[in-house]
């Protein structure tokens, strides 16, 4: 493979006795993508109607994330309890691959335009995009990040 997600496939891949090893892709100029996206029309985004779905999802995955960061034990209980394993190998792999995935949750849902921009030249640069945006990447917004009290007027604060 040349992509692992090195949180549960490194823990899997020995779990099945395979000889596996890691090295960080950033070090060999490829960009860190693996992280949760959302994507949603700008129009619902911004609308009165609509946007609040949006800034409370933002806010319950904060507030998710900041529960199983502060709360880990009872995090993998949780998922244990929900996901049993079926034997005392399976119970040693998914104790290394929780262990490992609690804390590569994001404290913040928010990615710089510099980012972006350095995404898209590297997408240009390896031909998988023809071209890059000309001017402002306007396209990724960090509007859901950062609330204010803007932000939140006219709309509903729960789902």
């Amino acid at each position: 493979a040349t992509l692992i997600f090195a949180n549960f496939e490194l823990p899997e891949a020995k779990n099945s006795n395979l000889d596996v090893g890691f090295f960080d892709l950033k070090k060999y100029g490829v960009p860190d993508f693996c992280q949760l996206v959302l994507i949603a029309n700008p129009q619902a985004l911004r609308s009165p109607a609509t946007a609040w779905k949006f800034r409370s999802l933002n806010r319950a995955l904060r507030e998710a994330t900041d529960w199983i960061k502060l709360n880990p034990a009872n995090a993998k209980a949780l998922w244990l309890e929900q996901f049993p394993t079926k034997d005392e190998a399976e119970a040693r792999m998914m104790d290394e691959i929780l262990d490992r995935t609690v804390y590569m949750f994001p404290h913040q849902q928010d990615l710089s335009e510099e980012y972006w921009v350095g995404m898209e030249r590297w997408l240009k640069g390896t031909e998988q995009i023809d071209e890059v945006s000309p001017g402002k990447v306007d396209y990724w917004t960090n509007e859901l990040a950062f609330e204010s009290e803007e932000t939140r007027k006219g709309g509903k604060e729960e789902l």
